[in-house]
């Protein structure tokens, strides 16, 4: 008889939404908030709307390994994108986003920049080299924290820790989105974002993606997430669908192990 239990659980747990928040909250966090850190958003999005699904994995894991997210953000709208899957069936490379393989690309007037932890980039928009950035690998970083720790002073912080709530709070916000949302054909998929180029964009990439991974998207549908409003003073979802939405920032907790009321 073979045993029960789960030869990667001290990685797996990620995927359960007793116990994680998938890969949107275990990878996207760090580039979301190297991304809101180059743009300098500090606060949460106004609007979020997410499309995803899990694929082709053989397991029982619950969360997302494909879902793109639109974040109505200030001074400029974030799209997080994570395909979990190789570039198509049996490749070894994974896909690249505009013929780059990189975690961040911010786009301005005069062209863009690619990197995150171990550096950047720019380009012209001829992808023209312009400046290299080097990065260290995050290493500067972790020995900021662990001098903050060892004075004891939060002033010492490279950034406080609001910062890191901002961005734990996007990776929240994008698989409340997909929760609250339903199955959906990829038509409806695309009528839902033709309003919006870099979503267009998105849905065509995201269905060619899942079709070169032999993913019938008429039998495994992806899931449209609701389009949600968020008051960013009240940390609360307001208008249509935010009735179910708030009910995801709290869990029915088992007593004494519970957290204050106050959000």
């Amino acid at each position: 008889m073979k045993p029960l239990y789960r030869e990667n659980l001290h990685y797996d747990w990620h995927f359960f939404y007793d116990t994680g928040n998938g890969d949107t909250g275990n990878r996207g966090v760090h580039t979301l908030d190297h991304t809101r850190w180059m743009i300098g958003c500090n606060e949460n999005p106004a609007r979020v709307r997410s499309f995803g699904g899990r694929f082709a994995y053989d397991d029982d894991g619950e969360t997302p390994n494909t879902q793109v997210v639109w974040y109505d953000t200030k001074p400029a709208p974030i799209v997080w994108e994570m395909l979990g899957l190789n570039a198509r069936k049996g490749a070894p490379e994974r896909p690249a986003f505009r013929r780059k393989r990189t975690s961040m690309i911010i786009e301005c007037e005069g062209g863009y920049l690619t990197g995150g932890r171990g550096g950047a980039t720019a380009f012209d928009w001829q992808d023209k080299r312009i400046e290299k950035f080097p990065g260290d690998g995050g290493k500067s970083h972790q020995r900021n924290f662990i001098e903050a720790v060892r004075s004891r002073k939060s002033d010492n912080l490279a950034a406080d820790i609001t910062q890191g709530r901002v961005s734990t709070a996007f990776c929240h916000l994008a698989l409340i989105s997909h929760l609250t949302g339903y199955k959906q054909d990829p038509g409806e998929i695309s009528r839902s974002f033709s309003d919006n180029a870099l979503m267009t964009e998105e849905t065509t990439r995201v269905f060619d993606h899942l079709k070169a991974n032999e993913v019938d998207l008429q039998m495994d549908q992806l899931t449209l997430g609701a389009d949600l409003n968020f008051d960013t003073d009240k940390n609360r979802f307001t208008g249509q669908g935010s009735r179910w939405a708030n009910m995801y920032q709290k869990r029915l907790y088992s007593p004494p192990f519970v957290l204050p009321n106050d959000t």
